[in-house]
Parts: C-alpha cells; structure tokens; sequence
C-alpha cells in the first residue's frame, strides 16, 4: 500500500470512501463527495493524497495551506480535511500514513501549526488525534434546521455576491480572532458565497451563505420511523402553512451553509431575525431542505444567534432541527504560539 499525491485517473479506481453521519435524532446521512479532490475546490492552495493498495483507492486526506492569523502574527497552518478510509481497509494503519504525509507536506509548505473539525460521535478517528498530539482548542456545534416559509421581516436585507465587497464589509468584525483568512479568498467560486446583512441606526446585523453542492451531495440514509407515515400529509399541507421540510429516505438534501454572524448595536438579535427570515424565504425559492451553522457555544454571542436560527418549537418537537457536536483540534509545529479558545473564526469552507 502506498501513499502518493491525488491524480485525476485515480477516481475510476476509488473504493466506498462516502462519509457517514448522524445529522439528528434518527436521521442518518450519507455524504458523497463529486471527486476525490473536490472539497479542495473551496481552498487556494491545497494538497491530496490518496492510499493505493496496487488495485483501488482505499483512502484520501486534503490539507489545505492557509495564511492567517495566530497568536497576534500572520502565519501559515494547514487544515487537515476528509480523512476517509473504505470500509474494508480500515485498523491497516492507512489513517495515520495518509496523516503523516500531509504533515509533512504541511512543514514542507512552511506551516506553523495544523489544526482539524473531528465530529464527537467519530470513534474511530480519535485514537488517531491523540497518536498525532492534536489538542482540542474548542467545542463547535453544527446547528441544523430545515427551511420553512417565513413573515418577511420588518426591515429591507440587502445581498451581496462580490467576493472583494463580502471580504471589505466582514473583515473589520473577525481580524483579531486566530485562525482568521483575510481577503477574498475565502469565498471561492465553488462556494457561491453572498452576504446577508440589515441595518437600523447603530444596529448593524449580517450572516455569509455558501452552497457547498458543487463538491458534494448528502442523501439521507434512515429518518425517523415515526415520522414516515406523516409524509403524504406533510407534503400535501406544506405550501399552505409554513411546516418545515422532513427528508425521505434516498432522497439528496439540499444545503445551505451560514457563517460569520455579525452583530453590532442594541437592535442586532431583532436584526438578525430579520435576516434570517430572509434567507429561509430565498433558500425556499431555490428548494433548498436545511440551513446549517457552526457555532462556538463559548461565544458571548451564542444565545442570541441561536435563538434567531432556530425555527421554533415545532421544528424542535418534530426532531426536525438538529445539533452534531464537534471538537476544534489544533497542533503547532513550531514553537508554540498562544492561541486565544474565545477568539477562534470558524471558516465555512472548513465544514
């Protein structure tokens, strides 16, 4: 077995490499990715390195070279992304020598540190964490919730689409965190990435937006049985009331990703609700089933920006929103560099 760079006719000999989830209470999602490489789409620079077992393609891990900030200097890290093993190759070792190569691909590109998103329920990744020293520097909680028909809110919410005009407007809010991408850079093409944001006085409230269906697909494997005998009657009703979408199994869920919340001013929470109405009543035009948002829950802002994501009892009654919980894991290469856990960015490309 050998581990080398990612070739493109590596994708006629790939094996199961699909990851599976758990996105809330019963529902079990399959995530397919459009190639091996495809999630490095969303990063400038990036590096992919496969497992060969001489017949098929058994494993792959992306690091993704990025300058940012840390411990209050620029600096280069690597984010270390989509680790998959197939099935019938895993307790080989494959993980850790795909691990090591792009560590070291990592030192080579001149990173300060490397740093990881494990989800909390991935048993079998989190030997792997500590054989390798990655730390854990922060909780994240993905926030899931499904797109429903909403009042349109009480002030105007204006989007924009331009990567520079994204980067101007977000950057003064975000510069002082560590791990924080300056530049437009961080809304590829890929992405199609656009701003939400709504102001009032002082008040000044935003979200970024981003699908990530260009490089991957997420089919819902088992929902909850309870739920299934509901959906002739769901569906049927759901244009006439604002209900929130349940996936059927088989069926791909379509996705829209929230990042970097913005508020600012006594007015921000009821600002950010408007915003959010927006976004459910665009995503519905587009057919678009979920809205997901990591979040920091140490963040000061925490409570109020869930509140405003959140969909309401229903949603919550019927499992239909969801939270899958997940550990920031972080490792220095060189000398170690204090890291600030109450001012860490989370990058949407990075999910």
């Amino acid at each position: 077995m050998s581990v080398r760079p990612y070739e493109p006719q590596d994708e006629e000999r790939q094996s199961d490499l699909d990851l599976h989830f758990t996105a809330g209470p019963g529902v079990r999602v399959r995530r397919k990715y459009a190639q091996l490489a495809a999630h490095s789409r969303m990063h400038r620079r990036c590096h992919t390195f496969v497992a060969d077992d001489g017949s098929r393609i058994v494993g792959v891990l992306s690091a993704a070279i990025k300058d940012v900030r840390l411990g209050g200097y620029s600096a280069k890290v690597a984010y270390l992304f989509g680790l998959r093993v197939a099935p019938e190759a895993r307790r080989r070792g494959i993980a850790s020598a795909l691990h090591v190569r792009a560590e070291q691909a990592a030192r080579d590109d001149g990173a300060a540190a490397v740093y990881a998103i494990v989800i909390t329920d991935n048993a079998s990744v989190m030997p792997l964490t500590h054989r390798f020293a990655l730390q854990p520097i922060g909780r994240i909680e993905t926030l899931i919730v499904p797109v429903t028909r909403q009042r349109p809110g009480r002030v105007d919410v204006t989007t924009e689409r331009s990567a520079e005009t994204i980067a101007q407007r977000v950057d003064p809010f975000f510069e002082t965190c560590d791990l924080f991408a300056p530049g437009p850079e961080r809304y590829p093409a890929a992405g199609r990435f656009a701003l939400h944001f709504a102001a009032q006085g002082s008040s000044f409230a935003a979200v970024t937006q981003s699908s990530h269906s260009a490089v991957l697909q997420d089919i819902a494997e088992s929902v909850p049985a309870f739920l299934r005998p509901l959906r002739c009657f769901w569906d049927a009703i759901r244009p006439l009331i604002a209900l929130p979408h349940l996936p059927a199994r088989g069926e791909t869920i379509s996705t829209w990703w929230i990042g970097e919340p913005v508020l600012k001013g006594p007015e921000a929470p009821r600002l950010l609700r408007d915003v959010f109405r927006h976004i459910h009543n665009m995503a519905q035009e587009e057919n678009v089933h979920w809205l997901t948002m990591p979040m920091r829950p140490s963040d000061r802002q925490y409570p109020a920006i869930r509140e405003a994501f959140s969909v309401g009892r229903l949603a919550r009654l019927l499992r239909a929103e969801a939270c899958v919980p997940s550990l920031l894991l972080f490792k220095p290469l060189v000398e170690p560099r204090a890291i600030d856990p109450e001012q860490l960015y989370l990058d949407t490309r990075d999910f």
